[in-house]
């Protein structure tokens, strides 16, 4: 058959004789080469099958690679979440010796001086340390002005004049490897112009690692965090907007603090505000204390739907996997990147402990989220045995409304009972927030008696 097909093809060209033996040989090479394709084609199957042997095995070492990249990065992340976190707490734990020692120390009869209402005094101070190169002292002093008069031009453009030098010194500490403190130094930037934004854009960028969980920024209260933050942010404006204008030089402070979301608004609004306040944050941070009292053990919340069953703590695993290290030493940290830590001041303990450590202050703003009658009670006592009370304080109750509002339980019986059982002190409502939040203004009958 193979040779009479050749000879047509042959005969078609033109090819009028063929031997038989040409054909025989023809045939031989076509088989020959059929042979080879074959053994070819078998060959390149082969090949390929390597290939994609080599393929698979490829993306197996690529996603094993990828694998132990992500885990790398996962523990990398972790270790600088507990490095960061130690180093919080060492400087947490160094401020709290400090507190402590403050508080045992004698109050200097010299400090009467303190209470100068001048801003232009204070301003007047402040040049003269700045001249000395006394820095730190020259913006105590121009903060002190800001209290008492809001945006005191004099002190506000010396203040905003100092933070090109907090500028140049992160460039220092960046160039030199030492980022925390060109963190520190960015801070300290935005807090004397938070309306320059060079300055705040660097800060952002600094911060902006992508390393950090961070608690202060999650509102737990509402079901929708959105709604939350903007109730919150509302009521402490509001506040604030009221210490500033009003004057009212003091500090703030927050009795329960759960992940510091409330803090960071405080914060913010005093850096923006450009109001130079401390912050002094109180809560155990292990949960609420035993009930004690039968308007906790009794109360609706309380003992009978028992809402805050295993209350008010996050799980160590929680505090493990995304902070690296306790919870005040992480909030403390994040608050220092808003306005300078040394003005952050976390108090961890059940306020039977604490409250000994409250320091000699006023107080211009108390933020009371206790959720107890006990609780809210031991803060009332403690802040008026240690006269940290002032005419114009504005107290904020986060918890006013709970036990369906009721007089006889939680924070609304506390103060109640703080007003009815001295004579110093009177309130007026302010304003309410959200479901259960309510201000007050607090009104010292000696100031203006005998008009």
């Amino acid at each position: 058959m193979l040779k009479s097909v050749v000879h047509s093809f042959l005969r078609s060209l033109g090819v009028r004789a063929v031997r038989a033996h040409t054909l025989d040989g023809v045939e031989a090479r076509i088989r020959v080469l059929e042979v080879r394709n074959a053994a070819l084609a078998e060959q390149t199957e082969a090949q390929q099958r390597q290939i994609q042997q080599h393929l698979s095995r490829a993306d197996q070492r690529e996603a094993k690679l990828a694998e132990l990249t992500a885990r790398l990065a996962d523990q990398t992340a972790r270790l600088t979440r507990e490095q960061d976190a130690r180093a919080a707490a060492l400087e947490l734990l160094a401020q709290t010796r400090a507190v402590v020692a403050r508080v045992a120390t004698p109050p200097d009869p010299a400090a009467a001086a303190d209470t100068v209402c001048d801003a232009g005094h204070w301003t007047r101070l402040g040049v003269a340390e700045d001249a000395a190169g006394r820095t730190d002292v020259a913006i105590a002093h121009y903060a002190r002005a800001m209290q008492l008069i809001h945006r005191y031009h004099p002190a506000a453009s010396r203040l905003a004049a100092l933070a090109p030098q907090f500028l140049r010194a992160a460039d220092a500490h960046a160039a030199a490897g030492r980022p925390a403190e060109a963190k520190r130094a960015l801070v300290r930037a935005v807090e004397l112009d938070p309306a320059d934004p060079t300055a705040r854009a660097r800060l952002a960028a600094a911060l902006d690692d992508g390393r950090h969980f961070d608690l202060t920024k999650i509102c737990y209260v509402y079901h929708d965090p959105a709604r939350g933050k903007a109730i919150y942010q509302e009521a402490f404006l509001r506040a604030a907007e009221y210490v500033a204008g009003g004057g009212v030089v003091g500090e703030f402070f927050e009795f329960g603090v759960l992940g510091g979301f409330t803090a960071r608004l405080q914060c913010e609004l005093i850096r923006d505000l450009r109001m130079w306040r401390e912050v002094h944050l109180f809560d155990s941070f292990e949960g609420l204390p035993a009930y004690t009292s039968p308007a906790d053990r009794d109360g609706y919340d309380t003992g009978v739907r028992n809402v805050w069953a295993d209350p008010m703590r996050f799980p160590d695993d929680f505090v493990r996997d995304n902070l690296g290290g306790p919870v005040d030493a992480h909030i403390f940290a994040r608050l220092g990147e808003v306005i300078g830590p040394d003005r952050v001041f976390v108090y961890r303990g059940f306020f039977s402990e604490t409250l000994a450590r409250l320091p000699a202050t006023k107080a211009a703003l108390v933020h009371i989220d206790c959720d107890l009658y006990s609780s809210t009670r031991e803060v009332f006592d403690a802040l008026a045995g240690r006269d940290m009370f002032q005419d114009g304080c504005v107290i904020l109750f986060d918890d006013y409304n709970c036990f369906r509002a009721n007089p006889a339980f939680g924070e609304r019986r506390a103060f109640a009972e703080f007003l009815a059982g001295q004579s110093r002190y009177t309130a007026s409502p302010f304003y309410t927030y959200g479901a259960n939040g309510a201000a007050f203004l607090l009104h010292d009958t000696t100031v203006g008696a005998g008009l």
